[in-house]
């Protein structure tokens, strides 16, 4: 599948692969530039940024190509909580609710369930 995403500009140059430039950056030896890679957007990014819209991009992968950043291939396997947690509200306070995510964690967020980053008020691990 081709796919119909226009990078904005050209990749970072560089000498190595991006499979060796980011091995080597995570074993703390020389590179040739840092690994160019954004940790990602929240699902309404896609909906509300001009710049997104106009280029029609609707995912993080698309997103990554448009920005022309290095890839980041994976295998995606379930390596945390097995079972998840329930998520969960545990107190509603206004536009604010206290809820228990899936990894167990409690956590003050917005009611009106846009994406921000929780204020995390406690463990799913606890000390007796």
């Amino acid at each position: 599948m081709t796919s119909k995403i226009k990078p904005i500009r050209p990749p970072w140059k560089g000498e190595l692969t991006p499979r060796e430039r980011f091995n080597r950056q995570m074993s703390f030896q020389p590179v040739d530039r840092c690994f160019n890679m954004e940790f990602g957007y929240w699902q309404e990014n896609y909906t509300q940024w001009p710049m997104f819209v106009e280029n029609n991009i609707e995912n993080e992968a698309q997103a990554n190509e448009f920005f022309s950043f290095d890839p980041i291939l994976t295998v995606h396997t379930r390596t945390w909580m097995d079972p998840p947690f329930k998520h969960r509200v545990i107190k509603q306070m206004g536009d604010k609710q206290i809820i228990q995510n899936q990894d167990g964690l409690t956590a003050e967020v917005m009611a009106e369930q846009h994406s921000t980053i929780p204020h995390y008020t406690g463990s799913s691990v606890n000390p007796p």
